[in-house]
């Protein structure tokens, strides 16, 4: 090439260059998260962007996000959504007002969890179409709403935890998550075994492939639902739903019970699928959390199966008035005994870990609330679509 023609030649490369490098990124994307769970309404805003190929994340912080009961609640008078949603809906049109982002540039996601995996379709059909509707008046940029399964809520708080740990930025050795909430349960970890609860994602430059399962109906509040008659899982002197049966705490037997409720209607035929390997590290969220940090049950933020065997023989020998007296403010002081039951059995028998493993609880990490939410919206940008 002649010399004259240099300077031009190396000005088209250069703007081809600038071109490459812009275009290649991902332009910011605006995600209102709706986490419909089955005890409360959660609504998270995000601003997410991309910084060495990994998703970068700025939570835009809402005042009231959080109405309850859940939308849920809202199934069989889905005409009467329109005033429950424009409260959940008015911190975020008010903020992205006063940021100048316009609604159709907000993505919404609607994720309804345990709650609606238990309603007939035809109302979840109908509840959907509210929901849908609702979100296309209001010139939001509708992106789904209706049921998540729990094996995508499991891959949603992994996702979470790992982001806020820096695993995928760092290269660092990869956490599994212990979620349980009010109407199931999730166990999510890293693995290359082959299963039917596994799962690829995408994050970055590297694939994942995920171990998640989750247990419908083992959750904090289908547990007591389902046990509220028995007499072993709750405190001395408790007053029962039927007058006849007397409260007569049994720590051992209680766990017994939720063992074999989980091998009723989890394992059937006798599956039983992998168990995590002895030397990940788990983070327990949610529930996990509120249980380590009862002042009733005397634990610490990271417990072991053994010290959790040990605080509920310990809880189980206080009766229901010495309960009361020394922790009056406790809203969760009833159910404290068949909580414990309830993870130990998990731990024990169906997660096989052994006495000692030592099980991390929070529900921040860096600052930042750990939530299904945040998950699911790293999940999207990367591009990832739900598992079928």
């Amino acid at each position: 090439m002649s010399s004259t023609n240099s300077p031009y030649y190396i000005k088209v490369v250069s703007l081809l260059l600038i071109f490459f490098i812009l275009f290649s990124l991902k332009a910011a994307e605006y995600m209102a998260i709706v986490d419909a769970g089955s005890s409360g309404t959660r609504v998270y805003f995000y601003k997410l962007t991309q910084k060495n190929s990994l998703p970068q994340v700025e939570e835009i912080k809402l005042e009231n996000n959080t109405l309850e009961p859940s939308v849920l609640a809202y199934i069989k008078w889905p005409k009467e959504l329109s005033d429950y949603l424009d409260s959940l809906f008015k911190s975020l049109i008010t903020v992205s007002s006063e940021r100048g982002i316009k609604t159709e540039d907000i993505e919404v996601y609607v994720l309804a969890t345990a709650g609606l995996r238990i309603v007939s379709p035809k109302e979840r059909e109908i509840f959907y179409t509210c929901l849908t509707d609702y979100i296309k008046n209001k010139k939001f940029a509708f992106a789904y709403a209706g049921m998540i399964t729990g094996h995508m809520e499991g891959i949603f708080d992994w996702v979470a935890v790992n982001y806020l740990l820096n695993t995928f930025s760092e290269d660092k050795k990869s956490v599994g998550v212990l979620d349980l909430g009010g109407g199931s349960t999730q166990i999510a970890f890293e693995t290359q075994e082959v299963s039917i609860f596994e799962s690829k994602i995408k994050i970055g430059n590297k694939t994942y492939n995920l171990y998640s399962r989750s247990y419908l109906g083992i959750g904090m509040d289908y547990a007591r639902y389902q046990f509220s008659n028995h007499p072993e899982c709750w405190p001395k002197g408790y007053p029962m739903p039927s007058t006849h049966i007397k409260a007569d705490p049994d720590f051992s037997e209680g766990v017994r019970d939720f063992s074999m409720l989980i091998n009723l209607f989890h394992n059937l035929n006798g599956y039983k699928d992998l168990n995590p390997p002895d030397d990940m590290d788990f983070i327990g969220i949610r529930g996990y959390y509120h249980v380590a940090n009862a002042k009733a049950l005397h634990l610490n933020s990271t417990f072991t199966l053994k010290e959790l065997q040990q605080a509920g023989t310990n809880f189980s020998k206080l009766s229901w008035q010495e309960l009361e007296k020394n922790y009056p403010d406790d809203p969760y002081l009833f159910a404290h005994l068949i909580h414990l039951q309830l993870i130990t059995a998990l731990f024990k028998y169906e997660y096989d870990f052994h006495s000692d493993k030592e099980i991390q609880t929070c529900n921040k990490i860096n600052g930042t609330a750990v939530s299904l939410a945040l998950g699911a919206a790293i999940y999207f940008y990367e591009g990832n679509r739900f598992k079928n």
